[in-house]
């Protein structure tokens, strides 16, 4: 199973989002604990509180037990209890209260009977219970501080340890976070820099390494797709300059030697021999100026300046024009034409559209060295109308036909023995896509060769 590399936006997304949830999580752990804290504190000073009026109400109490009239020092002590109702907030205190409450009529009782003459009333040990009741009510009160104490001690050490983890994760994440955005972003990125830098200074065959996030990754095999394109087409244009010079040097070599026969010093041959060396003239000089056409078309059309003159015309007429003009090239080939009855109409630019077709015939020709039957099929199709070019040639390699249509490329081998410079293709498709249409190919080594071209019927 092959993992895909990590792409920027998508790391960003859930570093941001783990930022958030981390974030969100220490909120609310911070306000878990200060909610907890607070209550701590509530429940201490509430013990406090209680711990404090149990204490003076046991003052009140002695004092009562020794006054003459106790009405105000009784009134006082109800005050107290009254608030150590407000106070108390657990069952155990409120069971503790309701028996400090009763201890304490039951000593105002006691203290009543005795003052009636009743011996056996025993109002010291009614007071006694009281107080008792009172030191318990205080104690529970103690110890409930205490607990809250502890706890909150236990919580402040949660937090503290809590903290120190969430520091260290921090960190150790943050150190990953920018360790991996060296190694996937930075380094990859400087490599990229270099690496156009490099080819910048003149040195081709630099390519970047493709490695990183996924976006420099797009961005490292465009820039090597890019300088495999501009290596070819140096390439191309090295060999085009060879192909040139070997291709202007025979034509000329041809006519320096037809005019070498006709030297200012020496006699004029004979009238047939004339014509012959003529005749080879001319041949080369429409060479020529088929070469010329082909860098002028090349230069008007990488210049945006390709201009088409449209008119209503009969595909039919375009074929047999081109087959006129290759009727007597090579005696070794067949031309054919294949068309239906009636005319086959089409808005289009005549003369641009011969040039297309008479580009197809010249290299079906040229790569069947060995003759063969050359035929032009014009027909309709629903997309419109097909002209098609065929031939029993040396064929094309799947390989070659890939670049096939892109300028400067000639097929394989052949390329050193079968004039050319790799324009016509290129302008033939370049005007073929002009009107609105379509050129492909289908070949094989050694089986001839089909070149399809298909235009629509009209073409605002």
């Amino acid at each position: 199973m092959t993992l895909r590399p990590a792409s920027l936006r998508s790391v960003m997304t859930i570093m941001f989002a783990t930022v958030g949830v981390i974030a969100t999580a220490v909120g609310v752990w911070v306000a878990l604990v200060n909610s907890l804290l607070e209550h701590t504190r509530g429940t201490v000073l509430t013990s406090m509180a209680t711990t404090h009026m149990a204490e003076e109400t046991q003052a009140d109490l002695i004092a009562a037990s020794t006054a003459e009239d106790r009405r105000g020092v009784e009134e006082v002590i109800e005050v107290k209890l009254m608030r150590l109702r407000q106070t108390v907030d657990t069952q155990t205190e409120r069971d503790l209260l309701r028996d400090v409450e009763e201890k304490i009529g039951a000593f105002f009782a006691a203290q009543d009977r005795a003052k009636a003459g009743d011996a056996a009333a025993w109002p010291e040990a009614a007071l006694h219970a009281a107080l008792h009741a009172l030191d318990k009510l205080s104690h529970g009160d103690i110890f409930q501080a205490e607990a809250a104490l502890r706890r909150g001690g236990r919580w402040h050490e949660a937090m503290a340890v809590a903290g120190i983890a969430l520091a260290v994760t921090v960190l150790v994440g943050t150190a990953s976070l920018v360790w991996w955005i060296r190694r996937s972003t930075l380094q990859p990125l400087l490599e990229i820099s270099q690496a156009m830098s490099r080819f910048g200074a003149g040195k081709t065959s630099v390519r970047a390494n493709e490695r990183g996030v996924s976006e420099l990754r797009s961005i490292a095999r465009q820039f090597n797709v890019m300088a495999e394109s501009l290596e070819r087409q140096r390439q191309a244009q090295a060999a085009l300059l060879g192909g040139v010079a070997h291709d202007l040097k025979n034509p000329l070599s041809a006519m320096r030697l037809s005019i070498a026969a006709v030297a200012p010093d020496r006699p004029l041959p004979a009238e047939p021999q004339l014509r012959s060396l003529l005749s080879l003239v001319e041949r080369q000089v429409e060479r020529l100026e088929r070469m010329a056409t082909d860098f002028l078309d090349g230069a008007r059309i990488e210049a945006g300046q390709l201009e088409l003159r449209l008119e209503e015309c009969d595909a039919r007429e375009v074929a047999r024009e081109c087959i006129h003009l290759f009727q007597d090239v090579s005696a070794a080939h067949e031309l054919v034409l294949s068309a239906p009855e009636k005319p086959v109409r089409l808005r289009c630019d005549a003369t641009r559209l011969l040039q297309v077709l008479s580009n197809l015939v010249s290299n079906a020709i040229k790569y069947s060295p060995h003759g063969g039957r050359v035929e032009i099929v014009v027909g309709e199709t629903e997309e419109g109308v097909r002209l098609r070019v065929t031939d029993q040639g040396i064929g094309i390699s799947a390989e070659d036909q890939e670049r096939l249509f892109e300028p400067f490329q000639r097929r394989g081998a052949s390329r050193e023995v079968i004039p050319g410079v790799g324009l016509g293709l290129y302008v033939s498709r370049r005007i073929v896509e002009a009107h609105g249409g379509r050129i492909s190919v289908s070949s094989a080594p050694g089986a001839g060769s089909v070149f399809e071209v298909v235009l629509p019927r009209s073409r605002p």
